[in-house]
């Protein structure tokens, strides 16, 4: 059996569960190939998994036994050579595998698969939407990454005391950097749109705290100017940390208070902003 890189591991065990073999085989996958132009390396790729299968079944389905374990080469090699592809290859493949199945994903597993591997406030949002493709409505337990509330950041500050909880405290730092990430271009998406390109979090931190201080000052109210830098402190702060210990950059361990240190700033600067989203 074929084995995913160490990072792709918890990944490939999600997969695994929705029995990838027929939709693989599917005219909907291999016209999904012709139309990211990768259908001659989904070709190699399947020779090399058939070729490294050492035993045959009677009755049993080996193309099918081929192509999971193909899927598995083919994400090992976009991951360590094309990563800036991986998320927009593996939302393409889930959602094409949705279309074929007519059914909602159930989502949460790979969320949290994702944003270990780094992945972006909007991969994320693409991701959410497979949770109710097929549904009358979007279910309560599924919030819009775009949209952010008291509620939405409950959600995620029980999720950081989860992974503390867990002693996954790398987990806890990502869910910190996506927390602010989240929150600062919804803000910006609302007030300053001429800026939603920018998606660096320095960046975008910056952007805020002076747009909240240019707020205050154009309505005159009074405010301690240093609690506002206090905004892109915390941020360069967290955004070190994350690249230093998170599960997404490298294989460091943070410890307890790092964590829940980072998720008592990230929750204090989401509610100071929350103020302002109108």
């Amino acid at each position: 059996m074929i084995e995913p890189i160490s990072k792709l591991k918890a990944l490939n065990e999600d997969l695994k569960a929705l029995e990838l073999g027929e939709f693989l085989k599917s005219n909907n996958f291999h016209r999904m190939c012709v139309k990211l132009e990768i259908d001659e390396f989904w070709q190699s790729v399947y020779r090399d998994a058939k070729d490294a299968r050492t035993f045959y079944s009677l009755g049993m389905d080996v193309e099918a036994y081929d192509s999971e374990q193909a899927i598995v080469i083919a994400l090992n090699i976009i991951f360590q050579n094309h990563y800036k592809d991986f998320f927009s290859f593996f939302i393409t493949l889930l959602t094409t595998y949705s279309d074929w199945k007519k059914e909602d994903l159930f989502i949460d597993d790979f969320r949290e698969d994702l944003l270990l591997l780094g992945a972006s406030a909007q991969v994320i949002k693409e991701l959410e939407k497979l949770a109710y493709r097929f549904s009358q409505q979007v279910p309560k337990t599924i919030v819009p990454s775009d949209v952010w509330n008291y509620n939405k950041l409950e959600e995620v500050v029980r999720d950081m005391d989860k992974s503390i909880t867990n002693e996954r405290f790398n987990l806890t730092i990502t869910y910190a950097y996506t927390c602010l990430e989240g929150i600062f271009k919804a803000y910006v998406q609302q007030h300053l749109p001429e800026h939603k390109s920018v998606d660096k979090l320095n960046s975008l931190s910056t952007l805020v705290r002076d747009h909240l201080k240019k707020r205050l000052n154009d309505e005159n109210r009074a405010y301690p100017e240093q609690i506002l830098n206090l905004i892109p402190t915390i941020t360069n702060g967290v955004s070190n940390a994350r690249n230093e210990f998170s599960e997404s950059h490298f294989d460091n361990q943070s410890e307890k208070w790092l964590a829940e240190f980072c998720r008592d700033c990230v929750s204090s600067v989401a509610r100071l902003i929350l103020k302002f989203v109108d």
